[in-house]
């Protein structure tokens, strides 16, 4: 179902009016006839209290298909009414062990111990043992990478055996496991061989054996970055990414939906980074957290607006004796936020796919040089525009030198602000959108003013 569909609007109207005066019974139906994920959508359309008074009417089971479908915020509201006892023992049993890591992680640091605890200690009884190794496993591995985007669940065959087997295999443990794309092939240690995909063993003879079978495989260790994953899967156009430990032994897998999550949690990242939101916000949430989400960065420019009002006062003669220069400050401040974003985007990309050394001197000076070619290209074509459309030639000197140091200041901040920031182990990306804009403007402002102040007084000899 698409979230804005006209079905799910009517849905989230009946069930809110249910909630008011219809039976449980009804609203439960209604749930139960809708995929878990599609449930997700409609809690997220509705507030807290009504989440949660709907969460509890859902069974055990799908409740459990349903929490890992949920925004992350509507999660955590959840998780923070739902006691660790309950989740262990209710919900525990019905997900998969990476879901699991990820909404314990979700809770606050003393209820992922008490539920870690739990799971210890309910090993082998209420929790089958293998599940709760798999959980502790997991989550002991830091996030954004292989180690916590894999999950456990795997065919795995050992080298020796033959298609028929392998079939055998499959068969009996198959049930156990969501997807399987391919089949892994290990030796007696559990190293990984390769991979045989389920079309090439369907179609071989049934006593070919695996290791004549398996293709070559590109693994990834448990600490690779999730971004390096990425790069990987997209290179290599697989479904599936087998997960290796330091000693090359087999123990999980990334599949694409793994990735896909990933993908769209850094793309809402990037863009509230890029719009200047704190946090994650929907439409469904209050004005006031909305608010909240984008009061930070929008102070920043206020301030930024403040200080730049400050730099147009000092130098206010300038534009009494000639106003024609105020119609130029509009193009001075866009055209340094720009360039400042446009240089700030290559090194924080390069940054986050490639890490620091990536960013050897040739790469510096290459973007310097790039920002040097464009602000003399725009510098030049606005000397033109001055020079047929202007009567004043120390206002179109003014205007294209200025504008040159502007871009070019623009771009020497757009590379070392991110890469200071990378230094001081702050998120380089906090170094674009609203902040780098508003840095812009006031430099940008500053050199206009003084290039003016020069040129006006000590070269043109017109007294301010």
């Amino acid at each position: 179902m698409h979230p804005n569909s006209v079905l799910e609007k009517q849905i989230v109207q009946d069930l809110e009016r249910l909630l008011e005066t219809g039976p449980t019974e009804q609203i439960r139906r209604i749930l139960l006839s809708l995929h878990p994920a599609d449930i997700a959508d409609v809690f997220d359309e509705l507030d807290e209290d009504k989440v949660l008074r709907l969460f509890k009417l859902l069974p055990d089971d799908v409740a459990a298909e349903v929490l890992p479908e949920l925004e992350e915020e509507d999660a955590r509201s959840i998780l923070a009414h739902l006691p660790a006892e309950d989740f262990v023992r209710r919900f525990l049993p019905h997900l998969d062990p990476d879901d699991a890591v990820d909404l314990i992680r979700l809770m606050p640091q003393d209820r992922q111990e008490a539920v870690l605890r739990m799971i210890r200690e309910q090993a082998g009884h209420t929790i089958p043992a293998d599940r709760a190794e798999s959980i502790l496993y997991l989550i002991t591995h830091q996030e954004d990478t292989a180690g916590a985007l894999m999950t456990t669940e795997f065919i795995a065959v050992p080298a020796r055996y033959t298609v028929r087997d392998a079939l055998d295999l499959i068969r009996r443990k198959g049930r156990e496991i969501d997807e399987i794309y391919t089949v892994y092939v290990v030796d007696e240690t559990q190293r990984l061989r390769g991979q045989v995909s389920l079309k090439e063993l369907v179609v071989a003879d049934d006593h070919t054996p695996l290791d004549k079978l398996a293709e070559e495989v590109p693994a990834v260790h448990v600490d690779t970055p999730a971004r390096e994953i990425v790069e990987i899967a997209e290179k290599f156009d697989l479904v599936s990414l087998p997960v290796v430990d330091q000693e090359g032994r087999l123990v999980g897998r990334i599949t694409i939906d793994d990735i896909l999550e990933y993908l769209q949690e850094e793309v809402k990242e990037d863009i509230n980074i890029l719009t200047g939101v704190t946090e994650d916000v929907e439409v469904s949430d209050s004005a006031w957290e909305i608010a909240r989400a984008r009061l930070p960065w929008l102070l920043i420019g206020l301030l930024g607006g403040v200080l730049n009002s400050r730099i147009i006062g000092r130098f206010g003669d300038i534009i009494r004796l000639h106003p024609a220069m105020a119609f130029f400050m509009p193009l001075i401040a866009a055209m340094g936020g720009n360039a400042g974003i446009q240089a700030s985007a290559i090194v924080v990309q390069s940054l986050a796919a490639h890490g620091p050394q990536a960013l050897g001197w040739k790469v510096l000076a290459k973007e310097l040089i790039t920002g040097t070619l464009i602000a003399g290209i725009t510098s030049l074509l606005i000397f033109a525009y001055g020079l047929v459309f202007q009567d004043s030639m120390v206002l179109t000197l003014t205007v294209s030198i200025a504008l040159f140091v502007v871009i070019l200041m623009a771009t020497v901040m757009g590379v070392v602000i991110p890469l200071t920031l990378h230094k001081l182990d702050i998120d380089p990306a906090v170094a674009m959108g609203p902040f780098i804009t508003t840095l812009n403007d006031l430099t940008g402002m500053g050199i206009y003013f003084t290039v003016a102040y020069i040129l006006f007084n000590y070269v043109f000899g017109h007294s301010l």
